[in-house]
């Protein structure tokens, strides 16, 4: 277990329990009053759930030691020893598959995927392992009617083969569960994993259409 390696077990396994907490709370609370009839859909879920969750989370680690709330750029991130920090994302809704989730939508998104890979390229020079990585994301998905459905925590960084990649992940379970490593190959993604636009060629007004040869017909 990674995140144990990390913080400590005792340690780990009292940030899982309150952030796991704050999770069901969020969840819970928005499926309570999700309302279809007054125009709630995956979107306004999706949103407050998230706004929810950062009001939970800081409330349940205020007193804990060591942690610290910091907001970049509009963001959330918990901060654990001056070195440790923690993102949380939602996993998109329509499809709950953590694969779907992207990291080139923002500033904050691309920062901590850059610096786990700079953190990442220095490991053979100074033997750092892959838990010594900084920039941890905990994904969450679930639905306005099912609640919480998983969490996940690992550290993604950019590699020049394969893109978006996990150095670890691993079940964001409770306490008193053993948290379970993901096979990351089934979470690999491209950053700039984008569609491409179909490619559209028009001629100008008066322009003559070219032969096989590239050469223009008078």
């Amino acid at each position: 277990m990674q995140l144990d390696e990390m913080l400590g077990a005792a340690r780990a396994r009292r940030l899982r329990d309150l952030i796991r907490k704050a999770l069901v709370d969020a969840y819970t609370e928005n499926c309570n009053r999700f309302s279809e009839e007054l125009g709630d859909n995956n979107l306004t879920f999706a949103v407050s759930v998230v706004h929810n969750l950062r009001h939970m989370v800081e409330e349940a680690l205020e007193f804990e030691d060591g942690v610290t709330i910091t907001r970049p750029r509009g963001s959330f991130q918990v901060e654990v020893d001056s070195h440790f920090v923690f993102h949380f994302y939602k996993v998109p809704a329509a499809t709950g598959d953590f694969g779907e989730m992207r990291f080139d939508q923002s500033r904050t998104k691309l920062d901590l995927v850059a610096e786990n890979t700079t953190q990442l390229s220095l490991e053979f020079e100074d033997e750092q392992p892959a838990h010594s990585l900084s920039q941890l994301v905990v994904l969450h998905s679930g639905t306005p009617s099912e609640g919480l459905k998983q969490v996940l925590v690992g550290a993604p960084y950019l590699s020049g083969v394969n893109g978006l990649s996990w150095a670890w992940l691993e079940e964001f379970a409770d306490g008193d569960k053993a948290s379970s490593p993901i096979e990351v190959d089934e979470l690999r993604r491209f950053a700039d994993e984008s569609e491409l636009p179909e490619l559209v060629v028009r001629l100008r007004s008066g322009t003559k259409p070219a032969s096989a040869d590239g050469s223009v017909s008078a």
